[in-house]
């Protein structure tokens, strides 16, 4: 079986922990990618 989530908001570690566990993910920001690598 296969499983894939998105997630909506500031939730890298929580995408993270999904891909340690074999769950594909995709995160949805509503700022921009260098607003996001700014954060982390």
């Amino acid at each position: 079986m296969r499983t894939q989530v998105a997630i909506v908001g500031p939730a890298g570690l929580l995408s993270y922990i999904l891909h340690l566990q074999g769950i594909e993910s995709m995160v949805l920001e509503k700022i921009s990618r260098d607003d996001v690598e700014v954060i982390i």
